[in-house]
């Protein structure tokens, strides 16, 4: 593409929908076009503070836009996707793909037809953290033992129309199997559901590859205890990656032994003290996945996160889901 502003409209406007407005309307390269948001005052008061236009129906964005963020809810994707991406409008597509795997598959199929790009938004791929610790781990100097990762809290009612494992931990799916690039050989899940919930409130998960990695998922938005972790255990030390603080550490394994008074009942014991931090430059993950995106239009690079990628994950869900039943 030339070196003109890509024009692009968000599709919802809720709470994902207002990041993708306000970070596109201050990136460089972009002109917000306006917002489309089936809650029309809502839409339009926004619109009006963006200084965009609001669209009353999708069918009139289509000759004013080069590119749109759906950020509908999961079960709308494939259709809205599916327009835009028929009438050629690259799409970044909030995740998950799609909420089966023929509707993901035809997305994709499409795209392909249309010469259209696809981003699917799997935002804590552009995780700073994230980004440097698949950096080292590519080199291929650490070999990978266990993939520990635990994102809990309490939900709000933001998400309503998937369970956890739709919602949340899709996305250490997807970071795990980007790393491992690999199918898991077998699967087990177990869950937890309020009396209230139609589909899963907590869910932990245990898979196992060809090559003998284990991983094992806790997600949970019943939790009241907050937090994102990873933890990736190799042969040389244990990295601990905290999504929140984009902090990212190297645990050192050591084998000094520590020789523990006569009288204890420890015994001896192994010590490993070394933590190394690395440091990194903290960015909001949202606002590289975005500008991301456009740099796939205008530059032709490769999607971090592909339609094709974001479907293996999606059938690894399917299959812990289907492991809950």
């Amino acid at each position: 593409m030339n070196n003109d502003k890509i024009k692009v409209a968000v599709i919802g406007a809720g709470s994902m929908g207002q990041n993708h407005i306000r970070i596109y309307s201050q990136l460089k390269d972009v002109e917000l076009v306006g917002i489309y948001d089936l809650d029309v005052e809502n839409g339009e008061k926004i619109s009006q503070a963006y200084q965009c236009k609001f669209f009353e129906n999708i069918q009139n964005i289509i000759d004013e836009v080069d590119a749109v963020s759906v950020c509908t809810p999961s079960t709308t994707h494939y259709e809205i996707a599916s327009y835009f991406i028929k009438n050629g409008i690259h799409c970044l597509i909030e995740k998950p793909l799609a909420t089966d795997e023929q509707d993901a598959k035809k997305l994709i199929s499409l795209s392909n037809a249309h010469n259209v790009k696809i981003l699917v938004g799997h935002v804590e791929q552009f995780n700073p953290a994230i980004l440097q610790l698949k950096n080292i781990l590519q080199n291929g100097s650490f070999k990978i033992n266990n993939i520990k990762a635990s994102r809990v809290g309490i939900g709000g009612a933001r998400i309503t129309d998937v369970g956890v494992v739709d919602d949340i931990m899709i996305h250490d799916l997807d970071i795990i199997l980007s790393i491992v690039d690999e199918v898991p050989d077998t699967v087990s899940a177990a869950m937890v559901r309020n009396k209230t919930s139609q589909s899963e409130d907590l869910c932990v998960a245990m898979m196992t590859f060809p090559s003998g990695i284990i991983a094992d998922i806790t997600a949970s938005r019943i939790t009241h205890k907050r937090n994102r972790i990873l933890e990736v255990d190799t042969d040389k030390g244990v990295f601990v990656l905290d999504y929140f603080t984009q902090e990212l550490e190297l645990y050192h394994h050591r084998k000094d032994v520590l020789e523990q008074d006569p009288l204890s009942e420890l015994g001896t014991s192994v010590m490993d003290t070394r933590v190394e931090k690395i440091l990194l430059r903290r960015a909001e993950p949202l606002t590289t996945e975005l500008a991301h995106f456009i740099s796939v239009i205008k530059e032709e690079v490769q999607p971090i996160v592909s339609g094709d990628q974001a479907l293996k994950a999606l059938k690894v869900a399917w299959i812990i889901k289907e492991n809950l039943k």
